[in-house]
């Protein structure tokens, strides 16, 4: 078991590297950069500014925070369709399996509760006398609540009762709440000595369920084919995933977008790219949810610098995740033989992707107006709106359309 565990492993982060080159590009870090950079001065800015009546909400809200946080990350148990046949036989050992994917699964969201944390500290400075010592604390307890919480996902692998695992979150949920208010309120001793007993608690759950239940493998299959259909699903923010398999809708009302292309031969792969866009999921579902978040973050910031920032970061990320629409037909052999110029394609594409940034900028632009700011700085945003589009898709566009070709 454990020599499958590790070339499973292997090949997992293999894959997930040639992917991470992608995502982590320079265009992206440096408009990161940017973006945290701003972010962080404008949250030092807000800490310094709060009263000390608003520095009593500093630690319910951060427990809110903390507490959503701890649901992050998911158990990746790394299992494939073939497992339920070959390793069957081997299901009693599949404990030592789980507890090296237990641990794999535990680093990241670990890392990621650090960060958060990182964040939360200083807010929590201000409002109490924390020391450093103290925050070791805090990570140490999210990563044990974060343990029991990934025991939870394994223990219902072995059960074939869905609300057995939903009484166990919610057990687990109202410990936790009650964990990370001992933890500020008390002291952050009390939450370390509490967070260790709830994991020994469902540890102790975890072993007599696999004593007395079978493992469900159509469940735990399940399980993992969604996690890294989520996955997959992110990385398509960046770069085209071939094993993304979206849904296919009809969508009736918004077939008037259809019915008002002109159908000639020029307009044959425009046609097709908007009725993929407007029906496939995996394109319009992630525009619209990227295009909501950056409204509500033009409209609820407040600092001019990070609104620009904001709107020009996400109006990258929704233009750039629609490039690999390029390549959606591909797979057809017929359109290969269509009587059309390769240049057509490239120009459907553009034109695609420029009625989306426009409409996107739009909105952007209309949230903007909403936070009632000065006639100039509504004239620097929008100026910011112009120039990213113009620089996007007279400058860089066509180079990026070059390397999705197939």
């Amino acid at each position: 078991m454990p020599l499958i565990y590790k070339n499973r492993l292997a090949k997992h982060q293999k894959k997930m590297m040639k992917y991470l080159k992608y995502i982590l590009n320079d265009h992206f870090i440096l408009v990161c950069t940017f973006a945290l950079g701003g972010l962080a001065l404008y949250y030092s800015g807000f800490i310094k500014a709060l009263s000390e009546t608003q520095l009593v909400w500093v630690k319910p809200v951060v427990i809110v925070i903390w507490l959503l946080s701890l649901f992050m990350g998911q158990l990746a148990t790394l299992l494939v369709e073939a497992d339920q046949v070959f390793l069957l036989a081997k299901e009693w050992k599949m404990p030592e399996y789980f507890k090296k994917v237990f641990q794999y699964s535990l680093i990241f969201p670990t890392v990621l509760l650090g960060l958060i944390l990182g964040v939360l500290f200083p807010a929590l400075l201000a409002s109490d006398s924390f020391s450093l010592l103290d925050f070791i604390l805090f990570v140490l307890i999210s990563c044990s609540l974060k343990a029991s919480d990934l025991i939870i996902q394994l223990t219902a692998l072995y059960n074939e009762e869905p609300p057995k695992k939903t009484t166990l979150q919610l057990i687990w949920f109202v410990l936790s709440a009650i964990t990370l208010g001992l933890t500020l309120y008390l002291h952050p001793i009390s939450g370390m000595i509490l967070s260790l007993l709830i994991f020994l608690l469902f540890l102790k759950i975890l072993k007599t369920t696999w004593k007395n239940n079978p493992l469900n493998w159509s469940q735990a299959l399940d399980v993992e084919t969604k996690r890294m259909k989520r996955l997959y699903r992110f990385i398509n923010l960046f770069v085209d995933v071939p094993n993304l398999s979206g849904e296919v809708k009809r969508r009736r009302y918004l077939d008037k977008w259809l019915a008002k292309i002109e159908l000639k031969q020029s307009n044959t792969f425009y046609y097709l790219y908007v009725r993929v866009f407007l029906r496939g999921s995996e394109y319009i579902s992630l525009v619209l949810r990227l295009t909501i978040i950056g409204c509500l973050l033009v409209l609820t910031v407040t600092n001019q610098w990070l609104q620009v920032g904001l709107a020009v970061l996400f109006m990258y990320l929704i233009v750039f995740q629609l490039i690999p629409i390029y390549n959606a037909f591909d797979y057809m052999l017929m359109s290969h033989l269509y009587p059309v110029a390769e240049k057509q394609k490239e120009l459907a594409v553009k034109k695609l992707l420029s009625q989306v940034s426009l409409v996107v900028a739009a909105l952007f632009t209309i949230f903007f107006a909403l936070s009632k700011p000065t006639i100039i700085n509504l004239g620097i945003f929008v100026a910011a709106m112009i120039a990213e589009y113009l620089i996007f898709f007279y400058f860089y566009l066509a180079k990026r359309i070059k390397k999705v070709k197939k």
